[in-house]
């Protein structure tokens, strides 16, 4: 089974990265997912 720490680094980033732009913008992406 492959496995990389490297793709996982990079998720983590991508994820860490949206997060922070939901948190900067709540009501936008909120509002649009409800």
């Amino acid at each position: 089974m492959f496995h990389s720490w490297i793709l996982e680094e990079h998720i983590s980033l991508e994820l860490s990265q949206e997060i922070s732009s939901w948190l900067n913008e709540p009501h936008e992406k909120w509002v649009v997912a409800g």
